[in-house]
């Protein structure tokens, strides 16, 4: 198929939504013929910028954008020339609700939130006029997508309930991980997770924002579970951040943040996940948290929140627990101990990893991808 590829920017600028973008690309050219339709938005961008100054932050989000994005993105599918069996849009739902893209090719868009579920979610809530401008935005999106993928049922509940979006056209599908799959690699107990009654208990925690991951709380989660006399030492790795100055608790350990997109930092992430027992994130907000996939690939079972997108990433009570948002550190250590001194780890990380080869991995998602693809196109023309 000629999949055209809608984007603000670069398709294959890995910074971009975690690497997802681009990773997309070059896993759709594989099978696909992918025309990159990208707009610069620093045009758009600047002018939301401009009239949020002049408005002392009271008008955030302007039509004139929108007109600007339309205006770029005709020019630039008059470039690229027409002619597509699908349009694809991750991520771009102000390109998608401008009016450019022609209306008789069938269009994927995909989104890990929408506007209504994420508002005042990671931040401040927008209100008044930037928050009716952005849901109809999303509204706009949604409606014009012949297919909307969502990486989390708590998305995919939102459009449906919210914006009123026909449920057969929504589809959940989470993203998955971003790292090659070493499990075979890994040897020994942890590939086993077998443990004897004094291991060392290893916890990983990977993330770059300290507050909203969770990262007190994780090492607080450690140092209950060390004062428990268990007959167990844990420790915490925490990949993200270096460590902090005077920093002397030995059983927290900090590896720095790691690029994926450098090769030995991406070895040394990938060594991380293989040589831990147990992933714990303590995130007050995710939409959708890739690193449980990548956890789940290796065989980790996960102690998280149930919040946002999570519990399309973690079965709660099968591949780890996701608790109620705000449970303290004791009750996290609880869920760890509960992993741990059951005897249970072995059961836990056969079912996280189970969980990722049935679901978490890129080449299911692509299938069922390409699934909804065909089907837009064999159909083509009943909608419009």
């Amino acid at each position: 198929m000629r999949i055209g590829y809608v984007s603000n920017g670069s398709i294959y600028n890995r910074s971009k939504w975690s690497g997802t973008i681009s990773f997309l690309a070059e896993s759709l050219a594989r099978n696909h013929e992918i025309v990159p339709i990208e707009i610069d938005e620093t045009v758009s961008t600047s002018i939301d910028k401009l009239l949020s100054k002049l408005t002392l932050g009271r008008i955030r989000h302007s039509h004139l954008a929108m007109a600007v994005n339309r205006f770029l993105l005709t020019r630039k599918l008059d470039a690229v020339g027409r002619g597509f069996d699908i349009l694809f849009a991750p991520a771009a739902s102000e390109l998608v609700a401008c009016g450019a893209l022609p209306e008789d090719v069938p269009l994927i868009y995909l989104s890990d939130a929408t506007f209504h579920a994420v508002n005042g979610y990671y931040g401040p809530a927008e209100t008044g006029y930037n928050y009716r401008f952005r849901d109809r935005v999303e509204a706009s999106a949604l409606r014009r997508a012949d297919a909307v993928i969502e990486a989390s049922r708590w998305a995919g509940d939102d459009a449906v309930a919210h914006y009123g979006i026909d449920p057969s056209k929504v589809h959940v599908m989470p993203f998955c991980a971003n790292l090659p799959d070493k499990f075979e690699q890994e040897s020994g107990r942890r590939q086993m997770k077998h443990l004897q009654p004094h291991d060392e208990v290893r916890l990983l925690l990977v993330g770059v924002d300290w507050k909203r991951k969770g990262v007190e709380t994780a090492i607080s989660t450690t140092r209950i579970l060390n004062e428990c006399q268990s007959g167990h030492r844990y420790t915490l790795t925490i990949a993200g951040f270096s460590q902090p100055k005077d920093w002397n608790d030995d059983n927290v350990r900090f590896a720095g943040r790691l690029n994926k997109a450098k090769s030995q930092e991406m070895k040394e992430l990938i060594r991380l996940y293989q040589e831990s027992d147990v992933f714990v994130l303590p995130t007050r907000a995710e939409c959708a948290g890739i690193v449980f996939s990548e956890a789940a690939m290796f065989g980790l079972p996960t102690v998280t929140y149930a919040t946002g997108g999570t519990t399309s990433y973690v079965d709660d009570g099968v591949t780890g627990f996701c608790l109620e948002p705000g449970s303290s550190p004791e009750t996290f250590a609880d869920a760890v101990r509960k992993i741990i001194d059951s005897g249970g780890l072995t059961e836990y990380s056969n079912n996280a990893r189970k969980k990722y080869e049935r679901e978490l991995n890129w080449p299911h998602w692509l299938n069922r991808f390409d699934a909804i693809a065909r089907n837009l196109v064999q159909n083509r023309g009943t909608k419009h």
